[in-house]
């Protein structure tokens, strides 16, 4: 990304999407989310909210909880709040990650998997330190814990 272009972070917490451009960070609930993106189209440009600059996503920041996803060339689908993120699709209803091929290491072990979806309900998943690669973006996670709570 250029350096003249504004640096987006997104943010997970207590049911409200933070979304912060610059110095600016603009709030939108559950239901706003459900409500007001959901009408939006597949390649979402922010300045239909609430007067975003014209600028694609790009590169972002990912921040849900202790956990910070660095992606690239970030795609947000938000028909039924569905987040496409390069090769990861996170839909946060009963939530379904698509991961598409990812290395997964958990201390000594690697896993290679291939078109991966996880679909989680009501489900705790605790993993410790987990690296994922995902084509261009390698994610280095420090002690883990998944839980659809965390989730819109």
């Amino acid at each position: 990304m250029p350096s003249s272009c504004p640096q987006w972070e997104l943010g997970v917490s207590q049911k409200k999407l933070h979304i912060s451009v610059s110095s600016q960070t603009y709030v939108f609930s559950a239901g706003a989310l459900d409500g007001r993106l959901r009408r939006l189209p597949t390649r979402l440009h922010l300045s239909r909210l609430t007067g975003f600059p014209k600028t694609p996503l790009g590169d972002v920041t990912l921040k849900l909880g202790d956990v910070t996803l660095k992606l690239r060339d970030v795609t947000l689908k938000l028909g039924d709040v569905t987040l496409k993120l390069g090769d990861v699709t996170l839909k946060l209803r009963d939530v379904t990650l698509k991961l598409g091929d990812v290395t997964l290491k958990l201390g000594d072990v690697t896993l290679k998997l291939r078109d991966v979806t996880l679909k989680l309900r009501d489900v705790t998943l605790k993993l410790g330190d987990v690296t994922l690669k995902l084509g261009d973006v390698t994610l280095k996670l420090r002690d883990v814990t998944l839980k659809q709570g965390l989730w819109l």
